[in-house]
């Protein structure tokens, strides 16, 4: 929504010109080189919950992330239910019906944003167990409000014609 207040961060990187990241194929660090010059943020496939705790799995490929640094492009990693070649909703819906364990993710995740001075967050769940909306959204408008004012980038990956997501919504609580 264009009508809202972005951060600074945000501003700074319009328009996006975004490209995605991943450990696992080296054809996405020879693409992230052919492409430096035109892209301005990368969603790196970097964090992960693996299980119902909140704890957050970091696997940062740091020649990557040099590049990406050297380059003055925003980091911002995905955090993704994505585990052992299979998505785990169960991990997810554990998490975000309690008040806690958001709390407790939410919390993992900004300290890691710290830590590695990165731009934000996309979020990347998939095949979620909810059969209400209700605690996506809280979790989006608690995650929101908790980054927000630190000039943290929020965004959400949600699969084109899914009807699974109140994007109307969602779309509060993320800048992209």
């Amino acid at each position: 929504k264009m009508d809202k207040v972005l951060p600074g961060e945000v501003r700074k990187y319009m328009p996006v010109k975004a490209g995605f990241y991943v450990n696992w194929d080296i054809q996405s660090k020879y693409s992230l080189l052919q492409n430096v010059s035109k892209i301005n943020m990368v969603l790196p496939e970097w964090l992960s919950i693996r299980d119902t705790s909140g704890n957050i799995t970091a696997d940062i490929d740091t020649s990557a992330l040099n590049i990406m640094r050297k380059n003055h492009m925003a980091i911002v990693p995905m955090l993704t239910n994505y585990t052992n070649n299979v998505w785990i909703g169960n991990n997810v819906h554990s998490i975000i019906i309690s008040p806690e364990k958001r709390k407790a993710l939410i919390n993992n995740l900004v300290a890691i944003l710290d830590q590695y001075k990165f731009n934000g967050v996309n979020i990347d769940f998939e095949e979620l167990k909810e059969t209400t909306d209700e605690y996506m959204i809280a979790f989006q408008k608690e995650l929101y409000q908790k980054l927000h004012p630190k000039d943290y980038i929020v965004t959400q990956d949600i699969a084109p014609f899914n009807e699974d997501y109140n994007v109307e919504a969602l779309a509060k609580y993320n800048d992209f």
